[in-house]
């Protein structure tokens, strides 16, 4: 399905415009003006996206799912985002048309869901979208206070 190979390569482009932007506007250094008090929120962020999208496409990739807690800085958390994005948008690439209408199951105990790789590409993708509207705020006021 090219619309959700699309989606996907849309989500690494808007994560790397994002990001991109962000490295020029916000200070990280400590003390050196107002905006360091936005910067932790936006560096949380990323990395949430990063872990969100890296735990969905190992459900997709029928891997096990692991945790690592993210202790790196706000560059290594971008770049860490930006790699993520760039796999998942390779394995949805690498997919047939009918690799994106298999499902796959996701179990826990009490509990078990079927999710389709389609569906659950675009969910994952949406949930970019939502972050990226809230890190964009936080940065242009972070930005602004460069400026005062």
């Amino acid at each position: 399905m090219l619309l959700t190979e699309n989606y996907t390569r849309y989500n690494l482009w808007a994560n790397q415009t994002l990001i991109n932007w962000l490295r020029t506007k916000i200070s990280r250094k400590p003390g050196t003006n107002r905006s360091f008090q936005f910067f932790p929120v936006i560096k949380l962020t990323a990395v949430h996206l990063c872990q969100v999208e890296r735990y969905w496409l190992s459900i997709l990739k029928k891997e096990a799912q692991t945790f690592e807690e993210f202790t790196g800085t706000a560059e290594e958390a971008f770049d860490a985002l930006l790699k993520q994005s760039a796999a998942f948008a390779a394995y949805v690439g690498s997919l047939e048309d009918a690799g994106l209408q298999d499902s796959t199951e996701l179990s826990a105990p009490g509990s078990s869901a079927i999710f389709r790789i389609l569906n659950t590409s675009c969910n994952c993708m949406n949930h970019g979208t939502y972050h990226r509207g809230q890190m964009s705020p936080s940065a242009a006021a972070s930005a602004s206070l460069m400026h005062r």
